[in-house]
């Protein structure tokens, strides 16, 4: 029963591994939506500023003008003590009203400058992201080898977070003999008390699996998969894992399948 039970914590252990990535990815291209929206956002937000600025200078020319007319409306004699009198508030004024503008301007060309630098890191690690996603989709689906590390590498993990040590209670990748004099090496060889042993054989089989996944309704790619994996569990049987010396183990070999969908 306690058996069982560890099988049943180490197959749930794995489910969320499988999606990590992809949940990586996505959280990625929402982050880029929303930097896009927020540039969106304050370029219109700049525009609105240049209208105000465009319509607070034709005002202030025709403010200008007024100041000019009746300035050339008064004495000339008294023209020239009060040219200086109006004119450099009005300057003072002006030199101001420019200042804020390019202040303004500034802010706005380094926000902007820093949000397309944003939006062009998030697209780079977007792409990045893609690329690493896809390399290790192509890895795990069609080479044998990463596969099968990947399957072990669960293994073990489920292992140790369920509190066993391995070279203690639990060993990866022993060597072992058949009566025969065969080397063969045992994914995991779980120990138990009163030195008892039970081996544990990694199967992963991505391809068949994927393509099944892909396309649900075709019987063919159920069958293939189906195919795949018995093919694996009929490979452990031909190795008689049970008949190697050093283990006491039972008459039948685990296999730990790290999708428990494909199963």
């Amino acid at each position: 029963m306690e058996i069982t039970s560890l099988l049943v914590g180490l197959l749930v252990g794995a489910i969320g591994v499988y999606f990590y990535l992809n949940t990586k990815l996505q959280a990625l291209k929402t982050d880029k939506i929303h930097l896009e929206v927020s540039l969106d956002k304050e370029i219109e937000t700049h525009k609105r500023e240049v209208d105000l600025i465009n319509i607070a200078r034709e005002q202030m020319s025709k403010d200008f003008k007024a100041v000019a007319s009746d300035i050339l409306a008064k004495d000339r004699n008294d023209l020239s003590i009060k040219n200086s009198e109006l004119l450099t508030p009005l300057q003072s004024q002006l030199k101001e009203f420019r200042d804020k503008i390019e202040v303004i301007t500034n802010e706005q060309i380094k926000e902007r400058a820093t949000l397309a630098a944003q939006i062009e890191n998030l697209k780079k690690t977007s792409i990045e992201a893609q690329e690493t996603t896809q390399n290790l989709t192509n890895a795990l689906t069609y080479d044998n080898k990463q596969q099968g590390d990947w399957g072990e590498m669960i293994l073990s993990s489920i292992l140790s977070s369920s509190g066993l040590r391995e070279g203690h209670e639990f060993d990866t990748q022993k060597q072992l003999k058949n009566e025969s004099g065969e080397a063969f090496k045992p994914d995991v060889v779980l120990h138990l008390p009163e030195e008892k042993d039970i081996i544990i054989d990694s199967k992963v089989s991505l391809k068949a699996y994927k393509d099944y996944i892909a396309n649900q309704s075709d019987t063919a790619m159920l069958k293939s998969h189906v195919a795949s994996v018995e093919a694996h569990i009929n490979g452990i049987s031909i190795k008689e894992y049970e008949n190697l010396e050093g283990v006491l183990t039972l008459d039948f070999i685990f296999v730990f399948i790290p999708i428990e969908s494909a199963l």
